[in-house]
């Protein structure tokens, strides 16, 4: 079994949730399992959105070790 992309870089994952509806519903609806993904921030689309930059740069690398993890 192939190990998480965040227990390969020295964390575990924090599973939370959200209180906004988003289109992998369609997918879950479905049975598809799905999750979401980010940094962590606070008023997506609203008139004061930001983003923790730190938190960002760490999704990066966690995006790049799956990328790698999928395609092997």
């Amino acid at each position: 079994m192939r190990r998480h992309a965040t227990a390969a870089l020295g964390a575990e994952p924090e599973v939370v949730g959200v209180s906004f509806w988003a289109d992998s519903a369609l997918l879950a609806a479905t049975g598809i399992p799905t999750v979401l993904f980010g940094p962590l921030g606070e008023g997506a689309h609203a008139e004061v959105e930001w983003v923790d930059v730190e938190s960002l740069e760490r999704c990066v690398e966690i995006y790049g070790a799956a990328s790698v993890e999928l395609c092997r």
